[in-house]
Formats: structure tokens, C-alpha cells, sequence
């Protein structure tokens, strides 16, 4: 009976600690996907902050330019440039951007 208790505890502590390793495996995991996400995130935005600058570059404009043939002012502008702000203005303003500028690949 003694024996059979012991590999009764023995079987439980196993699984307890299976399951942890599970938990912290999938924890893990989670973590690195939210992280590439984040990263995918931030480069984009660079990227599009760079082609902008470009754009404004081969124009001959300003931000100030940009802005008022946006209809934003300079402020809402720089935002939805400079930040990684996904509120919907400052969407609303990238997309306008974008179709102003021709940046369609980001």
C-alpha cells in the first residue's frame, strides 16, 4: 500500500511539473511572437518615416506642405510620421499620405 501511495504522489509531482514546463514553453513563445510583432511594427514605421522624407525630398516640399495638402496641421502631421500611433486619425493621415505620395508597398 506504501508503494502504491508513493508512485500516486510520484505520478502527480510529474504532471505538475509537465504542465509547468508546458506553461512556460507556451509563455515563452507568446512572448517572442508579441516581440517580432512589435518589431515588425517599429521597422515599418521607420520605413515609412524614411519614405516620406524622400517623397518630400524629390518634391521639393516641406512637412509644412505636406500637412496643408493633407488638410492636417503641422502637429497631426509629425504624429502620424514621427510615432508609431495607430489612433485613426493619425491612420487616416498615413493613408492620405501614402496615396499623395505614392508609397504603396508599406
Amino acid at each position: 500500500m506504501l508503494v502504491y501511495t508513493a508512485i500516486i504522489v510520484l505520478h502527480a509531482v510529474l504532471v505538475k511539473l509537465i504542465l509547468q514546463l508546458i506553461i512556460r514553453n507556451l509563455l515563452s513563445f507568446v512572448g517572442k511572437e508579441a516581440h517580432m510583432t512589435e518589431q515588425m511594427i517599429v521597422d515599418a514605421a521607420k520605413l515609412f518615416k524614411k519614405r516620406v522624407k524622400d517623397g518630400l525630398f524629390d518634391r521639393d516640399m516641406t512637412q509644412r506642405d505636406l500637412a496643408n495638402a493633407v488638410g492636417v496641421t503641422e502637429a497631426v502631421l509629425s504624429l502620424a510620421i514621427n510615432t508609431y500611433a495607430i489612433n485613426k486619425q493619425s491612420r487616416e493621415v498615413r493613408a492620405k499620405v501614402r496615396k499623395l505620395l505614392d508609397i504603396q508597398d508599406i
